[in-house]
């Protein structure tokens, strides 16, 4: 369910409809249960924008039932369509029928309009300043989300010291800055104390699904100190999740700049001094960052908004 709860966050950025594809089948409980986890998933708003596609048309066909008729055979089918308000379309996926892709893209069109979104979404796209996604990503505590809270100018993200990860799944918020709407997401860290590794990079790898669909910067977390092997790993996973493309629009955001302060050095003397980091560094054509995140101070995120807003 992370991936479909990944896919959520994106729906009042874009356009979005989701298809909940059932069998044209007697349903299993553990079909149920599905439906019904997905139902919680969504809420009652993206359920609006959510249609039943029933598969599977082909046996329906040759037991000469339509599909109207098939629900009506079951009381549960019944009860999950009006609760969808009888949103549902059918596919034979046995056959090429571009007349069914149709039907069901202007089933779409006709609830939209009826819904007001196709004018709103006109009326946003028209009035809105552009979009930017911003996702930050890193090892757990290296301090993605009080690097968050840094760029929000408040503490909304969860933050707290220590070994024991606090994020557990991808939050989004919105900020407007320098007429830029960013949708800011606070993810969880790799090496965490909680969600294995593969877990955390599937979740990286929903969301890069949408580095296309607005201008999007990545912010990879470091600490500003010697990295660990296990540091290394994380950033050589996290440039090969990325790529050579993702990683063009890809900065090091270092933190713990005040300590940095304390011991007089600056961020580029800091790089200069460790080879590892140089390295690495370097493969990011020198992109980087740093911020204190024990002080309110606008101007270091304000210098972070127009380096990213280069990167276009």
């Amino acid at each position: 369910m992370r991936e479909y709860r990944c896919l959520s966050l994106f729906a009042d950025s874009v356009p979005t409809i989701f298809l909940l594809v059932l069998k044209a089948e007697r349903p299993t409980q553990e079909d149920m249960k599905t439906v019904e986890k997905i139902e919680n998933l969504l809420g009652d708003q993206l359920l609006q924008h959510t249609w039943i596609l029933f598969t599977r048309g082909d046996d329906l066909e040759r037991e000469r039932l339509s599909v109207e008729e098939f629900i009506q055979g079951s009381n549960y089918l019944k009860q999950v369509v009006q609760r969808f308000n009888n949103k549902y379309h059918i596919f034979n996926n046995k056959i090429s029928n571009p007349d069914q892709v149709w039907k069901l893209l202007d089933k779409i069109d006709t609830s939209l309009l009826m819904m007001g979104e196709i004018m709103k979404m006109t009326l946003t796209l028209k009035d809105n300043p552009p979009t930017w996604n911003l996702f930050l990503l890193g090892k757990s505590g290296a301090g993605i989300s009080s690097s968050a809270n840094t760029l929000l100018g408040h503490t909304d993200f969860t933050s707290k010291s220590g070994f024991r990860s606090v994020t557990l799944e991808t939050q989004k918020k919105n900020i407007v800055m320098r007429d830029v709407s960013i949708n800011l997401f606070d993810t969880p860290g790799l090496s965490n104390t909680v969600i294995r590794d593969e877990e955390v990079i599937r979740e990286y790898r929903c969301l890069s699904l949408f580095a296309d669909s607005v201008p999007t910067v990545f912010l990879l977390v470091l600490k500003a100190e010697r990295p660990t092997q296990e540091d290394l790993r994380i950033v050589q996973e996290i440039e090969n999740l990325l790529g050579d493309q993702l990683l063009q629009h890809t900065w090091i955001l270092f933190t713990r700049g005040d300590d940095l302060e304390r011991e007089n050095l600056t961020i580029e003397q800091f790089i200069d001094d460790t080879v590892e980091l140089k390295r690495v560094v370097q493969r990011f054509r020198r992109r980087f960052h740093v911020f204190n995140n024990k002080i309110y101070n606008p101007d270091q995120v304000r210098r972070l908004i127009e380096k990213t807003l280069m990167c276009y």
